[in-house]
């Protein structure tokens, strides 16, 4: 059995917390795909005319001394790799900065470490004891996030989509003004591998608001925030993009425009405009009536040519806007005339009839003409 007296546990548990206070010291954090990044090697214990490697997931990226600087290999992305000396409690301890140019979550690597030449091993043969590391994490962050709305017969609902994002991405929807104040709405998330590059995500973040709790004609203010769930923890919202995604709902509220006024002609086209007086609000749906019958049921288009028949007297246009919050409707009655057996008098511009002619609609001044007599 060997004894060890109280200054040798002392001598040994030092040296075990000095191993892993530079592991616990170091910095390698969270870099974002496509920037500049600095990873700090720092409080490394050391001994004079120690050799020192810095590897990156075990390929070795540069060479130091307590003497000299460190020598940078010849390395993709590597833009320098600076050594410092200081003291701590009476130890020497040195610190290693590695600045790279433009992180990618393909030459970034993964374990950065530091390694010191074993006792006894010799130049060329190294033997190596890792004394410090830390894991680089890379993510690929939003770079624009797209939101449109839908307002169907009973809800709201808002949708944004973020792409080529890594690793999959959470989101924040809120609006103040629903919900009675409590700003954040219950959101579903859905990923998909991206198209174009599998190793990234494309993320759908979807929250519905029943049609009961919406003011009508108000604008709302959806704050959408999403973000890369690195550590899983709510605080990776500071690594997100942030957007504002207003949305105004309004209730129907139309006009017939681009209109006969008060007559048309049988057998021809008639053309007729619905328009929305307030806003182009492509959720609202048109229904088209001609003579009571639906002939366009739920269009977003809002013009419409209807035929009118030889046989009718009359045509009622009927347009009938519906949405989530409201519907409004609007209607035109036209005396239809027939004109096929009428000519015109140039010289005396009076009417002259075809003696063949057995109808006499258009003498009515509901069509809008009167004819004099010869």
């Amino acid at each position: 059995m060997t004894w060890w007296t109280l200054h040798d546990m002392i001598i040994v548990a030092a040296i075990i917390c000095s191993r892993a206070a530079s592991k616990d010291a170091s910095s390698c954090g969270y870099a974002e795909e496509g920037k500049p990044y600095r990873i700090l090697l720092k409080n490394i214990a050391y001994n004079i005319n120690d050799y020192y490697t810095v590897t990156a997931d075990n390929t070795t990226i540069a060479t130091c001394t307590e003497a000299q600087d460190c020598t940078l290999r010849a390395f993709s992305n590597v833009a320098s790799i600076e050594k410092s000396i200081g003291t701590y409690n009476s130890k020497d301890y040195m610190n290693i900065t590695i600045s790279l140019t433009n992180v990618t979550r393909i030459n970034s690597y993964g374990v950065w470490a530091v390694n010191v030449r074993l006792n006894g091993s010799k130049p060329g043969n190294e033997k190596m004891d890792q004394i410090g590391n830390c894991t680089l994490q890379v993510y690929a962050n939003t770079k624009n996030i797209v939101c449109n709305k839908e307002l169907n017969n009973s809800r709201l609902y808002i949708k944004c989509v973020s792409t080529r994002v890594y690793p999959r991405a959470r989101c924040i929807i809120s609006e103040t003004k629903i919900n009675d104040g409590d700003a954040q709405l219950k959101t579903s998330v859905t990923h998909t591998s991206n198209p174009d590059d599998h190793n990234y995500f494309n993320t759908e973040c979807v929250t519905s608001i029943p049609a009961t709790n919406i003011i009508k004609n108000t604008t709302y203010d959806f704050q959408v925030s999403m973000y890369p769930n690195i550590t899983g923890n709510d605080s990776d919202v500071t690594f997100g993009v942030n957007k504002t995604f207003p949305v105004s709902i309004y209730a129907p509220s139309i006009r017939l425009t681009n209109c006969p006024s008060s007559y048309g002609i049988k057998g021809s086209e008639v053309n007729c405009t619905c328009e929305n007086k307030d806003n182009t609000d492509s959720t609202t749906n048109i229904t088209w009536y001609k003579n009571g019958t639906a002939v366009a049921v739920d269009v977003i288009s809002s013009t419409i040519s209807l035929n009118t028949s030889e046989n009718l007297t009359e045509l009622e246009i009927y347009c009938e806007a519906t949405n989530a919050l409201g519907w409004k409707s609007e209607k035109l009655l036209l005396d239809l005339c027939n004109f096929n057996n009428i000519t015109w008098d140039v010289d005396s511009s009076n009417k002259s009839e075809n003696n063949n002619d057995t109808t006499d609609d258009c003498t009515n001044k509901a069509c809008g003409i009167e004819f004099g007599t010869q």
